[in-house]
């Protein structure tokens, strides 16, 4: 057998993993019936009442809060809003009280001012943002504190022609000059922003507006502020990245109501994939149901299966054959994915045997009192833990092949009406 048969149920494989090693089941949905979403769901999988979480869109949405995943950093405004003319007011007496050589105070209402940025009601104006980094990397230098760069830096943000002001003096120019050319030649970070941002959002890193219709905004190393502006009003953060890193912002504000909608293309189906992997557990298993369809997937895995049925044939590519279709897996992206499912394959296939003596068990039962419809229930979950059980034992001996390979795999999806 070759290592495509070898592979075809690997993806399969995949969703049992994930859902023995993550938490429950979720089944999003944006039905006002919830009885027939339930039974749908019971209907089309294994799993029993009790056994998954049942969650309206709107309560999803509700439930959410910006999130920061992968290198930096992100600090959310966490005081009161303030208003343009406190703010330019606050850093005018720091900036007399720096001229007065009154260092400790300058300081005080610097450092107070720059936490209080992602505050403001109105998107930060790029000459007060300027300012309070000059000044701090005026007061840094002269204490010869090493920091001075990094406050300059955030200065040139604003402001990338900002020219030194010569009432403090040239002593810190050069290295003002420097932080500027650096900051000028600098790679700057790509942050992945979830969900792709419909027009009703904008965002504005430091003072800016950004063009955020890639689904990606670009800061430059260090620390930015970053306000996101919607017809609710502006929510503001601090996001902090490093060099080579690759942050993710999630922003649930923007999540439309008809997101769940999106479950019926493949290019939303990509975008639905980006929204759970970052709102949940990395392998948790997901139901999407959407009118009378039923879609399943795990969050982090990206791949899908419609487990009510048929594609409607406008979806179906030509290539479709039964309902099933392929997809390229590139194993050396999977390498982690595998190595962590080999290593709790044997599992999968314990649990699901356990599973398989229990529906004997109920067949046995129903049988013997003349239930028949619970007797074939029972025989036909029977057969299907009979299957995810040899799955889950095969994969841990096909796991590490595959880890080592780095070839490209074809893995068949589900086939439809197999459950």
């Amino acid at each position: 057998m070759g290592i495509q048969g070898v592979t075809s149920g690997v993806l399969i494989a995949f969703m049992f993993i994930a859902q023995a090693s993550a938490a429950s089941p979720v089944v999003l949905h944006s039905s006002e019936d919830a009885d027939a979403v339930q039974s749908a769901i019971l209907k089309h999988s294994d799993l029993g009442v009790g056994e998954f979480t049942l969650t309206h869109f709107d309560a999803f949405r509700s439930q959410r809060t910006l999130q920061w995943r992968g290198g930096g950093s992100m600090q959310v405004c966490e005081s009161d809003r303030m208003q343009e003319l406190s703010m330019a007011s606050q850093v005018g007496d720091a900036e007399g009280a720096l001229l007065y050589l009154e260092n400790e105070k300058a300081s005080e209402l610097l450092v107070d001012a720059q936490a209080k940025l992602p505050c403001l009601d109105v998107i930060v104006p790029r000459h007060i943002g300027s300012k309070i980094g000059f000044l701090r990397g005026v007061l840094a230098h002269s204490a010869n504190d090493e920091s001075a760069f990094d406050h300059f830096s955030f200065a040139s943000r604003f402001e990338p022609d900002l020219e030194w002001d010569a009432d403090f003096g040239r002593s810190g120019e050069r290295l003002f000059r420097a932080a500027q050319l650096e900051l000028k030649s600098g790679k700057p970070v790509s942050l992945d922003v979830v969900p792709s941002l419909p027009e009703t959002h904008s965002v504005f890193v430091n003072g800016v507006q950004s063009d955020a219709a890639d689904g990606f905004v670009e800061l430059p190393v260090g620390a930015n502020v970053v306000q996101i502006q919607s017809e609710q009003g502006i929510v503001g953060l601090t996001a902090t990245v490093a060099v080579d890193s690759k942050p993710e912002l999630f922003i649930p504000d923007a999540l439309a109501e008809d997101s769940l909608a999106k479950v019926s293309t493949e290019s939303g189906r990509k975008e639905l994939s980006r929204i759970l992997a970052a709102s949940f557990d990395s392998g948790q298993n997901i139901y999407v149901a959407h009118e009378d369809q039923v879609w399943l997937t795990a969050s982090g895995i990206g791949a899908w299966e419609s487990v009510t049925g048929p594609l409607p044939v406008a979806q179906s590519p030509a290539s479709l054959s039964r309902s099933t279709q392929s997809i390229a897996w590139v194993s050396a992206g999977l390498t982690t994915a595998v190595a962590a499912g080999t290593g709790i394959a044997f599992m999968i296939g314990e649990s699901q045997w356990s599973r398989l003596e229990a529906q004997d068990t109920k067949f046995e039962n129903a049988a013997k009192v003349g239930d028949m419809d619970a007797a074939n229930a029972a025989y036909a979950s029977r057969a299907r833990a009979h299957v995810r059980s040899t799955m889950g034992f095969s994969l841990a001996g096909i796991g590490a092949a595959i880890t080592v390979s780095g070839i490209v795999i074809t893995v068949p999806m589900f086939k439809s009406g197999s459950r």
